[in-house]
């Protein structure tokens, strides 16, 4: 199932911190995963690595602000 897009980071996080959490145990060897997880964490890892790589926190702050202020100007955003 989707997010929904008011709270898809918020969900997101808390699903990841249990992926992370998860990879700890399998790497204490506490843990052990099927292929089929495997090849989703490896899917996962690639593209987490994408977004680190395509995005600066600072720069989406930015655009968004920006964003923010066009609405504004152009009196689609109620104060």
């Amino acid at each position: 199932m989707s997010n929904m897009s008011y709270c898809r980071f918020q969900n997101t996080t808390k699903d990841l911190e249990d992926c992370y959490e998860a990879l700890q145990s399998i790497m204490d060897g506490e843990e052990t995963i099927s292929n089929d997880e495997l090849r989703a964490l490896k899917n996962l890892l690639e593209l987490c690595k994408d977004i680190t790589d395509s995005f600066e926190f600072e720069d989406i702050k930015e655009e968004l602000k920006l964003t923010k202020q066009r609405l504004k100007e152009e009196g689609d955003e109620e104060e």
